[in-house]
């Protein structure tokens, strides 16, 4: 049985954004980014990675769900409604009925990174359907994460790996606090061993480095660990500050280029930004914005070299549309 964890999770909601960050351009934009995802979409509702390659990737099929979660289109409600339901159904096919475990072949040599995003988006559409099988399979699926937890609080590409990282373990987080948020419970243990894993990481300019031993630390990963400490309730911790002060040289336009995983790390940079507070949000949310605009291809598609166009896509959307306020796990 499960043990609830009310205190870490707690984290008071911050001032919305000014309704002037959602602009004509950035409509239009998230549109035609939905309408080529749509149009990319397998019969059978899964994605691939790109336009190019149709074979069903359970990460990036549940990344295209976020996507159209966040532009307000829930199973069978809204303009793209059908596409949401089959998107749903597909993921929810990908769960293994023996160990919780969602994947596809794409994604069984390394399933959870898929698995937590495939997880996370279970409780946001939970949210929206309230549907009883959308509950088993995410209940079953936090099970999964829960049990993978390594001796040293993290988690790392396999369930029962030995050692860990700091980005597996961010989209775990992310995970568990989308499930609290969908009201399944998540044993207190496992969150105090994560959130000893993440300070682990820490390096002493403030930044957060790849695993405790070892890595360099980077932009994304100082992004994913400031949003789980907010996600674990320890928004206020000194730590956080200085990690803003670290990440303030990767400010768009800045000292410093994001090198390389762009959308990946201002998937992390915007939330954490949001849950800061408006002022932090507009001021980084807006060049990210505009970057991203201009970037974006005549087929509505945000290139992304690294895993695929489509995938870079539904990353790409989530970071615009979060002004929009419909994923409550973004909008802490």
């Amino acid at each position: 049985m499960l043990i609830a964890s009310f205190l870490l999770f707690a984290c008071p909601m911050q001032d919305r954004p000014s309704t002037e960050l959602i602009t004509a351009e950035l409509r239009s934009a998230t549109e035609r980014g939905l309408d080529f995802l749509e149009a990319h979409q397998n019969r059978d509702g899964s994605f691939g990675t790109d336009a190019e390659d149709p074979d069903a990737h359970v990460g990036v099929t549940a990344l295209a769900g976020l996507a159209f979660l966040a532009g307000g289109h829930a199973p069978g409600r809204g303009a793209r409604g059908k596409a949401s339901v089959r998107c749903l159904e597909s993921v929810l096919s990908a769960l293994d009925s023996d160990s919780g475990l969602i994947v596809t072949e794409r994604t069984f040599a390394s399933p959870m990174y898929s698995h937590a995003f495939a997880t996370l988006y279970l409780a946001e559409a939970y949210g929206t359907s309230e549907r009883d099988d959308v509950g088993r399979a995410l209940r079953r699926a936090i099970d999964l994460i829960v049990s993978a937890q390594n001796p040293g609080g993290g988690w790392r590409y396999y369930p029962g790996s030995r050692d860990a990282d700091l980005s597996v373990t961010a989209c775990q987080v992310t995970a568990l606090r989308a499930a609290r948020n969908a009201g399944v419970a998540v044993p207190q243990d496992t969150i105090d061993r994560a959130l000893a894993y993440v300070l682990a990481c820490r390096n002493p300019d403030g930044a957060f480095r790849y695993q405790i031993e070892y890595g360099h630390a980077t932009f994304q990963l100082t992004a994913a660990a400031v949003t789980c400490l907010q996600q674990l309730g320890q928004g206020d911790r000194p730590e956080v500050e200085a990690a803003f002060r670290w990440l303030d040289r990767y400010f768009p336009g800045g000292e410093e280029p994001v090198r390389g995983h762009f959308h990946y790390g201002q998937y992390y940079a915007l939330q954490a930004a949001y849950a800061r507070g408006p002022e932090t949000f507009a001021r980084w949310s807006i060049r990210v914005r505009d970057r991203l605009l201009s970037e974006q291809a005549e087929s509505g598609a945000f290139p992304e070299a690294t895993v695929g166009d489509l995938y870079g896509t539904a990353m790409a959307l989530l970071v615009l549309q979060l002004p929009y306020h419909f994923l409550p796990v973004l909008i802490r």
